[in-house]
């Protein structure tokens, strides 16, 4: 009887991964997103003619995230903020959020993820419909915004940034 109560328990564990607790709970899709998304913490730059764009993210409690794009000039000028930015769980979504400068807010829903990309659209949205984080190395990663142009053709436009001190 012993046996059998060794074998059952071995399958148990085998078949189903672990046994049952109370205390311990998996992260849901949404979460596990969120928490791949932790190397975007940071500031990132990136080199334009007219200047430096920085967008930085910070973790807020829950996993979720807030940033800010803003722009310096190249003529030594003040930065300003261009656009609020977050990423939040919402209703179980994972959702990107843009809050342009004196623009509307408009949300983005989660639609893919790995490890090294995201991938957050909303079609009814004139432009973009999507934005794609992929990062590229340990601390590059390039945003991609894409939708359709005035013609109805596909645009997309890439945003390459660097971790802030390491370019």
């Amino acid at each position: 009887m012993k046996r059998i109560v060794v074998l059952g328990l071995t399958l148990t564990l085998f078949v189903g991964g672990s046994l049952p607790s109370a205390t311990a709970q998996s992260p849901t899709t949404s979460e596990a997103a969120l928490e791949n998304l932790a190397w975007l913490e940071g500031a990132w730059d990136r080199e334009t003619r007219r200047g430096t764009t920085t967008e930085t993210w910070t973790r807020l409690g829950g996993g979720n995230y807030s940033g800010d794009a803003t722009a310096t000039p190249r003529d030594g000028g003040a930065a300003r903020v261009v656009e609020r930015l977050q990423i939040a769980l919402i209703s179980d979504e994972v959702v990107y959020i843009a809050e342009p400068i004196n623009q509307s807010r408009t949300e983005f829903k989660l639609t893919s993820w790995t490890e090294s990309e995201f991938v957050f659209e909303n079609p009814e949205h004139d432009f973009p419909q999507k934005i794609v984080y992929l990062r590229t190395g340990e601390s590059t990663f390039t945003a991609t915004i894409s939708g359709p142009d005035a013609n109805g053709d596909t645009q997309e436009i890439d945003f390459p940034f660097t971790r802030r001190g390491e370019d």
